[in-house]
């Protein structure tokens, strides 16, 4: 093989690794800012979309400003085992962290689970537990750095204990579509290969 065909074998196998480099996902924040302006302060079961992520709200609450922030957070709806399930129409996502904390400062500990889905298949859940009425932001630990196309939250609510919940940050998974390099810079990286090419056809 002559060097012309070394360098173009080279180049093609650049620009192709260039084209399935993973790009850097900016992390999505989840407020519930949408849903409660248009849904309103109140018990919720419907589906809103935000940033792209679908959510479905299953006898939830959306409240206002009800414990240490004026914003919506959203709750559990009293007597009811009800979840919050985020997709993304089927694209792969993970969970990087919430924020999660009680109605009141006597209240005893309560949680919120998270857990994360592939498919039919649980690939783990992440338990956080809090007793303040100030919200902590509670990061990934066993779904840290996994693939999901769902994540159901289950937030507690035992009688007249209960928590809050609000800012959800995800992001785009690796594998996901959104995690290809744009067409715009697989372009440059062609035309970088083909400059290369004929620079040094000229030198021969």
């Amino acid at each position: 093989m002559n060097t012309v065909m070394r360098t173009t074998a080279a180049l093609a196998a650049l620009l192709a690794a260039g084209l399935a480099a993973p790009a850097s996902a900016l992390p999505v924040v989840i407020d519930f800012e949408g849903v409660g302006a248009e849904q309103g302060e109140g018990e919720f079961t419907g589906t809103a979309t935000e940033d792209g992520f679908t959510l479905d709200f299953d006898e939830m609450f959306i409240a206002l400003g009800s414990t240490s922030t004026p914003d919506f957070e959203i709750e559990r709806s009293a007597g009811t085992d009800g979840v919050l399930t985020i997709t993304k129409g089927g694209d792969l996502f993970g969970f990087i962290s919430v924020d999660w904390e009680a109605e009141d400062d006597d209240e005893p500990n309560i949680d919120i689970t998270l857990e994360g889905f592939l498919g039919a298949a649980s690939q783990g859940a992440d338990t956080f537990t809090t007793g303040l009425q100030a919200y902590t932001t509670f990061s990934a630990v066993d779904l840290a750095g996994l693939s999901l196309d769902r994540l159901v939250i289950s937030a507690d609510r035992d009688g007249g204990f209960s928590g809050a919940f609000d800012t959800v940050v995800l992001n785009d998974a690796p594998g996901g579509p959104s995690s290809e390099v744009p067409v715009p810079a697989a372009g440059g990286l062609l035309v970088a290969a083909l400059g290369g090419l004929a620079l040094m056809r000229r030198r021969r």
